[in-house]
């Protein structure tokens, strides 16, 4: 993979995984040293497919192993969107600039933390890694929801239930900054994580990027579906249970895929 230094960083694009739905990219930093209470990022991040803006991505330094025994530093960046094979045998292009530092409690930049540069990395999106694949009729606890189907590969994560359409009223913030209420149709419980054949959790890996709702706009519909990035590479083989948050008693449900390949 290609590496770059600027100003003593070293900055290596390590790993790129690319299946049906998302691109997960991890990086490994070296001569960067961030102080205790002080939390590393990056001043802006680009990333383009193909020359385009718009796909849905997060990233961010890995939590509990920020810093590696070597004393590198390990950062992902994870893309998804919901149109199957959108960045397959495309061109990704990504830019890291202005590696610094940021107060754990304040969440205020340090200056003179600030390692000014612009790594840049580009290469062509190649699919890897397996993919396994579920068809279901199985309920998702006693919310209501009963899962069809799951895809899951290295990198993401895809489910379809059926999830009866139901309002709920929210408070939002208006544009002339008072609270309001708002109707609109109620979630699914939310895909949040897997557990593994050896007990092992991750009940946060599917973290932010992607996207759910219903499959049709038809009133009358209840195919609901939900596509999401991993935070974390994982074998998918290895996986007998997807998790779903359950916001009635702040826990989750834990349905066995069972009927696998």
């Amino acid at each position: 993979m290609q590496s770059q230094t600027q100003n003593g960083v070293t900055i290596t694009a390590q790993q790129s995984v690319t299946d049906n739905y998302s691109v997960y990219v991890g990086f490994q930093i070296d001569g960067y040293v961030s102080e205790e209470n002080l939390s590393p990022e990056f001043e802006e991040i680009v990333v383009t497919v193909d020359g385009m803006d718009g796909a849905n991505y997060s990233a961010g330094f890995y939590e509990e192993e920020e810093t590696e025994e070597n004393g590198s530093l390990s950062y992902w960046i994870s893309m998804t969107e919901m149109q199957r094979g959108w960045a397959l045998g495309r061109d990704i292009h990504v830019e890291l600039k202005n590696l610094c530092s940021y107060e754990d409690e304040t969440g205020e930049l340090v200056p003179q933390s600030m390692t000014q540069g612009n790594w840049s990395f580009c290469w062509n999106l190649q699919g890897t890694g397996e993919i396994r694949e579920w068809t279901l009729d199985v309920p998702v606890g006693d919310s209501g929801a009963v899962l069809h189907r799951v895809e899951l590969s290295s990198a993401s994560g895809y489910m379809e239930c059926d999830w009866p359409r139901q309002r709920e009223v929210r408070q939002a913030v208006g544009a002339d900054g008072e609270l309001t209420e708002i109707s609109r149709w109620a979630r699914a419980p939310r895909m949040c994580g897997v557990k593994l054949e050896d007990g092992t959790v991750y009940q946060d890996l599917f973290q932010g990027d992607g996207s759910e709702g219903y499959l049709s706009s038809e009133q009358e519909s209840t195919g609901y579906y939900a596509c999401r990035g991993n935070n974390r590479m994982i074998d998918p083989g290895k996986v007998v249970s997807l998790l779903f948050e359950n916001t009635t008693d702040g826990g989750v449900y834990e349905v066995p895929l069972t009927d696998g390949p």
